[in-house]
């Protein structure tokens, strides 16, 4: 049985790192959503690019959508700029992410499979974007 006082630390811990916390699942929870949704769309013989950039722009509007309903609680006059801003800084990041894959030439030596390849880059530059993020598309929650 958890003491009280571990369950009060738990409890404050969770309290005082909430927003990165949510966050993660929810960009996690999105990811996956865009590898589905570009498996759907490749097994549908649509080409792999567009599939990977629909997926990814239905990713980043998933994850903009429930950052903004769960976790940062943005003023409705003010959720056009949050978007314009999350939606940058999401492409950047992706950017980023492709040009660390390509850059480094980052494959797995036993087998290459994209859908682990991005969860893993993604997870590298997971706290920059984290920051731009609470900076600038979240600032005013």
């Amino acid at each position: 049985m958890i003491s009280s006082y571990l369950l009060k630390e738990l409890t404050f811990i969770f309290y005082k790192f909430r927003h990165i916390i949510i966050y993660t699942l929810i960009g996690f929870f999105s990811i996956i959503c865009e590898l589905v949704i570009r498996s759907f769309l490749i097994n549908n013989n649509v080409g792999e690019l567009p599939s990977a950039i629909l997926g990814i722009f239905i990713g980043i509007f998933i994850a903009f959508f429930l950052n903004i309903k769960l976790n940062f609680f943005i003023k409705k006059n003010l959720l056009t700029k949050a978007l314009i801003y999350y939606f940058l800084i999401s492409i950047f990041s992706v950017s980023l992410q492709f040009f660390i894959s390509n850059f480094t030439n980052f494959k797995l030596d036993f087998f290459y499979n994209y859908e682990i390849e991005r969860l893993i880059i993604s997870a590298a530059v997971f706290i920059f974007a984290y920051l731009l993020h609470k900076k600038f598309s979240f600032k005013n929650s």
